[in-house]
């Protein structure tokens, strides 16, 4: 499975977030075609913010605003308390042990998104938690 999303340190690049096309390693991919790369903060003019909003509630489908042709690259931030939190990957206690990942997985589609705990060890979302989203567009 491809990295759809880099945020951080790239070696040899710098500081730069991405967003892969579906099939591409956000990582690795060229940077420079927009068929691989749909976002790259380093790379001027390549994409914009379409929408942006939040919601505050798991397994519940939310309306992106805007009916996509094909599901949108969205990046997605957890507010939790007074904390906006881009990396959530932490353990979760399970029968055998712990297992390392994320608390929640983002779902996608043309015109709605979703937050759903990746498994049964996922967390819920507290009083005032929200999820801001942006979903980006090519120029």
């Amino acid at each position: 499975m491809a990295r759809r999303v880099v945020m951080g340190n790239i070696p040899g690049v710098g500081y730069d977030v991405r967003i892969s096309r579906p099939g591409y390693d956000a990582l690795t991919a060229n940077v420079n075609d927009i068929r691989q790369i749909s976002f790259s903060a380093n790379r001027a003019g390549s994409a914009r913010v379409a929408a942006a909003g939040e919601f505050g509630a798991m397994d519940a489908w939310h309306p992106l605003g805007h009916a996509y042709p094909a599901p949108p690259p969205i990046l997605v931030l957890l507010k939790r308390g007074g904390y906006v939190m881009t990396d959530t990957y932490e353990e979760y206690p399970r029968p055998q042990g712990y297992q390392r990942g994320s608390g929640f997985t983002i779902v996608v589609q043309t015109s709605q998104i979703l937050a759903t705990a990746p498994s049964q060890y996922g967390f819920a979302l507290g009083a005032g938690d929200k999820y801001i989203y942006y979903s980006l567009t090519a120029d």
